[in-house]
């Protein structure tokens, strides 16, 4: 009964991870200029663009006198996910690369700090290049690949990352 009552409230990709943020503090937690190079749009020459067109596309809104980060805007976009809120810390990618086939030695665990779009194509390198190699040897040259294409894991870390429970 309380799930079907909670469906009229805003989800928790909806809800604020930060309301009444000056232009300021928008384009200090937030990476805008990744965000602009990534959808290969200038960056504006002036706060007030940069704002302009974040709120032209629904990724912060007006709240009172300042603005309103979602939670969804802070996941993909932000420098620092710790820097909103325990909360969006914790779904911070982190990967763990073990030592032969059991979870018993842990040879590296890195957790990420960014949001998923501005941090995805950090969080791709780290994988592959943990990922295990197959070495080659024809002729006189010795060729080493990664175990897995990186076209494949670009998949698999997208769909965690997005087919997540956010509740």
């Amino acid at each position: 009964l309380r799930r079907i009552l909670d469906e009229a409230q805003p989800g928790w990709l909806e809800r604020s991870a930060i309301t009444e943020a000056s232009a300021d503090d928008v384009v200090a937690l937030l990476d805008t200029q990744e965000f602009f190079d990534l959808l290969q749009l200038p960056y504006p020459s002036d706060r007030n663009g940069v704002i302009g067109r974040l709120q032209d596309m629904h990724l912060i809104l007006r709240a009172g006198s300042g603005w309103s980060i979602p939670n969804l805007t802070a996941l993909l976009l932000a420098k620092r996910l710790d820097a909103f809120s325990d909360e969006l810390a914790s779904k911070a990618p982190r990967v763990v690369v073990y030592e032969g086939a059991s979870k018993l030695v842990t040879k590296d665990d890195a957790q990420g700090q960014k949001g998923y779009v501005v941090g995805f194509e950090g969080l791709l390198h780290h994988v592959h290049s943990s990922a295990p190699q197959n070495r080659f040897i024809e002729q006189a040259l010795r060729e080493e690949t990664k175990m897995f294409p990186r076209q494949a894991l670009r998949e698999l870390i997208a769909n965690a990352l997005v087919h997540q429970d956010f509740t």
